[in-house]
């Protein structure tokens, strides 16, 4: 009776214990789930990339003689994806601007441009680039071939635009070509936030960004 006793005795403590290391294992698990839902980033690249995102974007232009802006509204969406050989790559599109579609993939170290394409034609770089570096430390440098750019990752900051306050990489750089400059905000996971060319005397700000998930929940 009493080897009984201590034989369920013994066995009850080693259901415990089990139960408490399944419930534990379970309560990390969650939390890893939870961390990944709430901090975007972890799970999607600079650049969220599903048919069907878009971007409204506020484009302010100023005049020469004044402080008086002209203003128009932009979209910037992902309007469809298309397999190449070894990637998946999205049509990365300011849809008044002739439709012209940058074709864009995130890689480990960044947002890759493999070509551009119209309406009816596909024209692919001999070799991908990368477009913009993600993750990044601030004083990091890469070039943009195609367009004779340099860019430099120049801080990380909150800014705020009419959809909302965002933390963002600041990414500066100067065309070679026509001495261009421009500083470009991106928030990891949510995409373009604002653009400042201080040499056109013009900026564009988010109004409002539509971000569907792969089971095209918004």
């Amino acid at each position: 009776m009493i080897g009984w006793e201590t034989e369920n005795i013994s066995s009850g403590i080693h259901n415990r214990m089990k139960n408490y290391m399944i419930n534990r294992s379970f309560a990390v698990l969650l939390t890893v789930f939870s961390i990944l839902a709430d901090d975007p980033s972890k799970k999607a690249g600079l650049i969220p990339l599903s048919v069907g995102n878009y971007w409204l974007i506020e484009q302010k232009t100023y005049e020469d003689d004044d402080n008086t802006a002209k203003i128009d509204t932009l979209k910037l969406s992902i309007t469809a994806s298309v397999n190449d050989p070894s990637e998946k790559l999205f049509y990365y599109t300011w849809e008044e601007i002739n439709w012209i579609s940058d074709l864009v993939a995130n890689k480990p170290d960044g947002l890759y441009l493999f070509g551009q394409a119209s309406l009816t034609n596909i024209n692919l770089y001999t070799s991908p680039y990368l477009w913009l570096k993600y993750p990044c430390d601030i004083g990091e440098k890469f070039y943009d071939p195609q367009n004779d750019i340099e860019y430099t990752v120049t801080d990380k900051l909150n800014i705020e635009v009419p959809a909302g306050s965002f933390d963002c990489i600041e990414y500066s750089s100067k065309n070679k070509i026509n001495n261009t400059e421009m500083k470009l905000y991106f928030s990891p996971g949510i995409g373009y936030i604002k653009g400042i060319w201080p040499t056109k005397k013009m900026e564009q700000s988010l109004i409002k960004a539509v971000i569907i998930d792969e089971n095209n929940n918004q």
